[in-house]
C-alpha cells in the first residue's frame, strides 16, 4: 500500500485544483488575520481561527469528487487492480491521501489566522490547551468530511455526476446543521420587557413561553445530531467564540463528544465505503 500512497500523493503534486484551493484558503487566512484591529484593545483571535469550517465539506466535496472521478475516467483505479494491488490497499490509500489534503486545507486557513494576528496584537483569551484542543477539534471534522465524500466519490463512476452529488450533499447537511442549530438556540422563555399599548400607556409584560422551543426528546435527539454531524460541529465551533462570555474565556469546557462522534462517524462512513467499492463493478 506505500506504493499506491506514494503514486497518490505523486498525482497530488501534479493536481493543479489541489494548489488552487491551498492558494484561496491561504489569502482568506491572511485577510481575516490583517483584519484584527488593536486600537482599543488586545483583539481575541479565537473568534475567527474556525470560521472556514462551515465551507470545509462544500471545499472538499468539490476536490475529491473531481480527484478520485479522475481516477475513474483515466483508467487509474483499473490499473491498479489489474497490477495487482487488493482493493482494500486502493480505498486506504485513497484515503488517507484525501485525509492528509483535509489536514493541508484546514491548517492553510488557520495558521496564516494565527501567525498574522499575533504579529498585529492579537491573543487567544482561551489559552493554548484550549485552542490546540479545538484545532484538533477542526481537523477531525475535516476529516470526517472527507470519509463521506469518498464513500460517494467511489460509488459513481461519472467524474461531473460524482461532483454535483457531493457539493449538493455537503449544502444539504450544512443546511441541516443550521437548521438544527437555530432551533436549539431558541430561548425557552421570552424576556419581559414594557411596551406601549394603543393609547399610549406603558405596559409591562411578563416572561411567556417561546412556541419555537423545542424540550423532551426532540431537543436530546437534534442534539445529538448537532453534536454528531460534522457540519453541526463545524457550525458550533465557528461561533464558538461569539458571546462575550465565551470570548472572554470564562465559558470554555472540553466537547470530547466532538471527538467521539467524529472518530465513530469516519469509522462507519469508512466501513461503508469499502465495502461499497468492494462490491462495484469497475469497468
Amino acid at each position: 500500500m506505500c506504493k499506491l500512497i506514494s503514486a497518490t500523493f505523486l498525482r497530488l503534486k501534479k493536481s493543479a485544483l489541489f494548489y488552487v484551493f491551498i492558494l484561496g484558503l491561504i489569502v482568506s487566512g491572511c485577510c481575516m488575520g490583517l483584519s484584527v484591529s488593536t486600537e482599543n484593545a488586545e483583539v481575541p483571535l479565537d473568534g475567527i481561527l474556525f470560521q472556514f469550517l462551515p465551507l470545509i465539506g462544500v471545499i472538499l466535496a468539490v476536490f475529491i469528487s473531481l480527484f478520485i472521478g479522475t481516477e475513474y475516467s483515466d483508467g487509474t483505479i483499473r490499473n491498479k487492480l489489474v497490477v495487482g494491488h487488493s482493493r482494500s490497499a486502493v480505498y486506504f490509500s485513497n484515503l488517507i491521501v484525501c485525509s492528509c489534503v483535509a489536514i493541508i486545507f484546514s491548517l492553510a486557513y488557520i495558521m496564516p489566522v494565527a501567525i498574522i494576528g499575533i504579529i498585529k496584537g492579537g491573543v487567544f483569551v482561551s489559552g493554548l490547551s484550549a485552542i490546540c484542543f479545538y484545532v484538533i477539534c477542526a481537523l477531525l471534522i475535516a476529516i470526517s468530511n472527507t470519509s463521506l465524500m469518498l464513500l460517494i466519490a467511489v460509488s459513481i463512476n461519472n467524474k461531473a455526476y460524482s461532483a454535483v452529488i457531493c457539493v449538493i450533499l455537503a449544502i444539504a447537511t450544512l443546511f441541516c446543521a443550521s437548521t438544527i442549530n437555530q432551533r436549539l438556540s431558541e430561548p425557552e422563555m421570552y424576556d419581559s420587557y414594557v411596551g406601549v399599548n394603543e393609547f399610549g400607556v406603558p405596559t409591562a409584560v411578563e416572561k411567556m413561553p417561546n412556541p419555537k422551543y423545542v424540550d423532551g426528546t426532540n431537543r436530546q435527539v437534534l442534539e445529538f445530531l448537532n453534536d454528531a454531524l460534522p457540519s453541526g460541529q463545524a457550525i458550533q465551533l465557528a461561533g464558538k467564540f461569539d458571546s462575550e462570555e465565551a470570548a472572554n474565556g470564562n465559558s470554555f469546557q472540553y466537547p470530547l463528544n466532538w471527538v467521539e462522534y467524529a472518530i465513530a462517524f469516519s469509522a462507519i462512513l469508512t466501513v461503508i465505503g469499502l465495502a461499497t467499492f468492494k462490491k462495484k463493478d469497475i469497468k
